[in-house]
């Protein structure tokens, strides 16, 4: 993609006007969820459907269910919320209820369409995501991480426009422009899927790396730091660790106290 196509589409997109943007924020998951209302099954007992839960909750508004993939805790409660396999659930509520899939992880992405496929193999149903449900009630459930309302976006437009005119490649800019398209939509199909290999240290921009210092923000269990390490061939000169989380951080501490002394010692943790 070139850089005035870019430029040209984000100026197509950008051009919406606020009170459009505010009224799909509005009734986006209304118009998706048609005439079940708030009749709700959430698809996936996860950090992100128990997050869900809680926030339905605070707005009165109580699922009819969980339905997950694993047999394992079908008939159990999760916060009070029973659980039940895909199939009874569409069985029992696939005329009544609007299914909204509450599953989005760094491996999985937002996988809306492969859960609708199965969900409607056992039946006709509605499945929908859980973005435009957190868009309608945002006070409950944004900022989440990346996501927010597409306000957002438009009120920043001369940023846009700004950020985009420095990026020098195709690929790029094309994902750019998705990320841009689908925060302004809230959907998933349009991203791209992520490239393959290195997620951070690639060769045609680092090398020589024996006299680097890293500071890993967020070093969640060690994850980045392997990768560092196998990436310099442990050649470096610091690394400084932050992880705030108590859990991932005993498994960063386990891993690091697995490695030789030498490397240990210019591995800094920070809490």
């Amino acid at each position: 993609m070139k850089k005035e196509e870019l430029i040209s589409e984000l100026y197509a997109l950008l051009n919406e006007s606020p009170e459009s943007v505010a009224e799909r924020e509005r009734t986006a998951h209304d118009k998706l969820t048609k005439s079940f209302k708030n009749r709700l099954i959430l698809f996936g007992t996860g950090k992100l459907g128990r997050r869900t839960l809680k926030g339905l909750r605070e707005v009165g508004i109580e699922p009819l269910a969980f339905c997950d993939n694993n047999s394992v805790i079908w008939g159990s409660d999760i916060e009070g919320l029973k659980v039940i396999s895909p199939e009874k659930a569409v069985s029992e509520f696939g005329a009544n209820a609007a299914f909204v899939v509450t599953i989005w992880n760094n491996t999985l992405g937002h996988p809306l369409e492969v859960v609708r496929q199965q969900l409607q193999s056992y039946g006709n149903c509605a499945v929908v995501s859980f973005l435009p449900l957190y868009w309608k009630y945002h006070r409950q459930f944004l900022p989440y991480f990346s996501l927010g309302l597409p306000r957002n976006i438009i009120t920043k437009k001369a940023e846009v426009i700004e950020f985009a005119e420095i990026l020098s490649d195709s690929y790029s800019r094309a994902c750019y422009l998705a990320h841009i398209d689908f925060r302004l939509k809230g959907d998933f199909r349009i991203l791209m899927n992520p490239i393959d290999g290195a997620q951070y240290f690639v060769k045609e921009l680092l090398n020589n790396l024996s006299e680097e210092v890293f500071i890993d923000c967020g070093a969640f269990n060690g994850d980045t730091l392997r990768e560092f390490l196998r990436f310099t061939g442990n050649k470096f000169l610091k690394y400084f660790a932050v992880e705030p989380d108590t859990k991932n951080s005993r498994q960063l501490l386990d891993y690091i106290h697995s490695l030789d002394s030498t490397i240990q010692n210019k591995i800094a943790i920070l809490f």
